[in-house]
């Protein structure tokens, strides 16, 4: 699922947010209700996500390993046209290297 940038970046606030409501609900409760608890609960776990997201963020955001480049492909000269399977021949040429008949010599 797609979110817009300011959404998604907003949204560990929201969930924070919403873990400190949760808990603030059930001490306003009190601890005679058993529902008290759950709220608390799902407060903490609230808070617990939000904190979660964040430091995956920060981690994924502090390592960027560096992009390979793995193409392999020679540069097509535009001069004159070029049948597709040659252009396939001459990638599986490049990958595989000589033909086996040509090896043995």
């Amino acid at each position: 699922m797609w979110l817009p940038t300011p959404i998604y970046e907003r949204a560990p606030l929201f969930s924070l947010l919403l873990g400190l409501l949760f808990v603030s609900a059930g001490i306003y409760m009190g601890f005679e209700s058993t529902m008290a608890f759950v709220y608390i609960g799902a407060g903490f776990f609230c808070i617990g996500w939000s904190a979660r997201v964040v430091i995956m963020r920060s981690k994924s955001r502090h390592y960027s390993p560096p992009a390979e480049v793995t193409d392999v492909t020679p540069p097509l000269d535009h001069t004159q046209p070029v049948h597709i399977s040659e252009r396939m021949h001459a990638n599986r040429a490049q990958r595989d290297g000589p033909p086996a008949d040509a090896v043995r010599g």
